[in-house]
């Protein structure tokens, strides 16, 4: 929706949506300060207003959230990475800058100059690069490359049970799995709750169906 036609309310929501204090939106917004606290609670139950600070929240969290092409984008220049786009001829690191190719996959960048005991000066050159491999391999997933992992609820004698549960129950998982940072414990946790979950419920369907 656009912005609120009641100029007021716009600036109340803003102000609310920056500091979640109502009373203080509202004396903002140019409403009484003797009633501030009531108004702003009333303005709250509003059903414009609370449909216009949605949108901002909408707004503010499209903004903050990677993008799929994004993500693609990040995780192309890990895999590309290569140690050798960071050393120079003389064996040196090259000076770091965003212009370097895929300089993304760099996780560690650093030159430390110390002196020994002796007097002598010591330099430590360290350069490391993001795993590639994993990073081609969540790419895989993004990008559906991986062909689809099925996920089956079977009775005793091995036969799957609903064939229609057993499908969603196999892209649900699917959706799962192509979420970023997600460990694969984390996974294992969702798929068995899943499972157990279903099991508890899959005989109640099955009698009702009989019944």
């Amino acid at each position: 929706m656009p912005p609120l036609k009641n100029q007021r309310q716009e600036i109340f929501c803003n102000e609310y949506f920056k500091s979640g204090n109502a009373t203080a939106s509202a004396v903002i917004a140019k409403y009484s300060v003797k009633t501030a606290k009531s108004i702003g609670s009333r303005l709250l139950t509003f059903v414009n207003i609370q449909k216009r600070l949605a949108e901002l929240r909408q707004k503010a969290e499209d903004s903050s959230v990677m993008t799929v092409i994004e993500r693609k984008q990040r995780l192309s220049e890990i895999g590309r990475g290569n140690l050798i786009d960071f050393i120079g001829p003389d064996g040196d690191p090259v000076p770091l800058n965003r212009e370097l190719p895929n300089s993304r996959a760099l996780t560690e960048y650093s030159i430390i100059t110390t002196k020994t005991k002796s007097g002598n000066i010591m330099t430590t050159r360290t350069v490391k690069l993001h795993n590639p491999v994993a990073a081609i391999a969540e790419l895989n997933k993004l990008s559906g490359d991986y062909a689809p992992e099925k996920h089956e609820l079977t009775g005793k004698d091995g036969a799957p049970l609903i064939p229609e549960i057993n499908i969603l129950l196999t892209k649900v998982i699917q959706v799962l799995l192509q979420i970023p940072g997600i460990t694969d414990e984390q996974k294992k946790l969702f798929v068995d709750g899943i499972h157990q979950q279903l099991k508890e419920v899959v005989p109640n369907l099955i009698e009702g169906e009989r019944g």
